[in-house]
């Protein structure tokens, strides 16, 4: 059996082998993709979010039977210098017990202009350092400026990241960490033994973790809630990060009833944060309750916390468009420093 030639006009193939991207490890995108110029990046890209200038459809996913599941996030910024692209990302959760993260997958860019690919990254470490960011950005907007307690609800990836990120808004002098597995708590808060700056407990009971704190960032897969209104106190900030799917929710309809509400995206919020979706199905709240996005809040200030007793709480989906700032930033920064593997198409 003789095998067919490829026939494609070769003008085409020419063209085609004149394009190349980089491709960049985990490594790299966390040697380029600080916390610090995370939260600077999304502080400047929510606000376009706002204004309209950014495409961003519903997310999509696919169950792996047994396993987990493989979720599609494309998207554009179509402001200058736009960009689009897509993560493909796997979630399982049980990787935890493999000493893997339950968030594995790719990143890819494209230019706006002309429809080339630039780039090929990590998706996992884009996406673990975005959300910490996303939520520090949040809590530099709406903590009470003398918070000090930081509680972590999570023990995975998300949980670690939060703490990097939010100790660089606020200065944090105690962190507290409750799991459901206290050993994995434990393994966390040793991470932390040698910070002299501050004292780092595990907690027994959420309850109990959450007590005079002043910030608390729930970062679990729990399917239904963990934390309370009836616990929250006065002055409380919450980033409620974990429950990103219509099914899912880490805090109860009380705890939303208490608090201004901030959202990422109004879009995907009012589709897929089930924290929201069962606080409206339950009549708790009005979609006037919420409000507004992150974007709108950082172009208006005045929109934020009225005072030190209000109680806050953004719920963090992660969207398409946080994704590509970073990814930008990150592409831009390789292409500065010569960093990266360059692949012919």
């Amino acid at each position: 059996m003789t095998e067919t030639k490829c026939t494609l006009n070769e003008d085409f193939l020419e063209q085609m082998s004149k394009s190349s991207v980089i491709w960049l490890s985990a490594t790299q995108v966390a040697e380029m993709l600080t916390y610090e110029a995370c939260v600077r990046v999304l502080e400047y890209a929510m606000p376009q979010v706002s204004q309209g200038e950014a495409v961003m459809p519903f997310r999509t996913s696919m169950a792996i039977p047994g396993k987990g599941l493989f979720g599609m996030m494309p998207g554009a910024l179509t402001a200058d210098p736009g960009v689009f692209g897509i993560k493909l990302l796997s979630l399982y959760p049980d990787n935890a017990a493999n000493n893997l993260p339950s968030h594995l997958g790719l990143f890819v860019l494209f230019s706006i202009d002309t429809g080339l690919p630039l780039a090929i990254m990590s998706g996992s470490v884009l996406t673990a350092i975005r959300t910490g960011g996303a939520s520090a950005l949040a809590s530099k907007y709406l903590a009470r400026t003398d918070a000090k307690i930081l509680t972590i609800i999570g023990t995975g990836e998300q949980a670690q990241s939060h703490i990097a990120a939010l100790t660089l808004v606020r200065d944090i002098k105690e962190i507290r960490i409750w799991g459901r597995n206290r050993h994995h708590a434990e393994r966390l808060a040793s991470l932390y033994a040698d910070d002299i700056h501050r004292k780092v407990i595990v907690a027994d009971k959420i309850k109990t973790a959450i007590k005079d704190s002043h910030i608390i960032c729930t970062v679990t897969a729990a399917t239904d809630p963990l934390l309370y209104g009836e616990w929250l106190e006065p002055g409380m900030h919450l980033n409620v990060v974990g429950s990103g799917y219509p099914h899912k929710a880490e805090v109860d309809s009380d705890c939303i009833r208490r608090a201004r509400v901030y959202i990422d995206y109004e879009a995907s919020a009012l589709a897929q944060a089930g924290d929201l979706i069962r606080a409206f199905e339950a009549g708790t709240i009005a979609a006037d309750h919420i409000i507004c996005e992150i974007g709108s809040l950082i172009l208006n200030s005045k929109l934020g916390r009225l005072s030190d007793d209000d109680i806050t709480l953004y719920k963090s989906v992660g969207i398409a468009a946080q994704d590509l700032a970073v990814a930008r930033y990150v592409f831009d920064q390789a292409n500065q420093r010569g960093v990266g593997t360059i692949v012919g198409i």
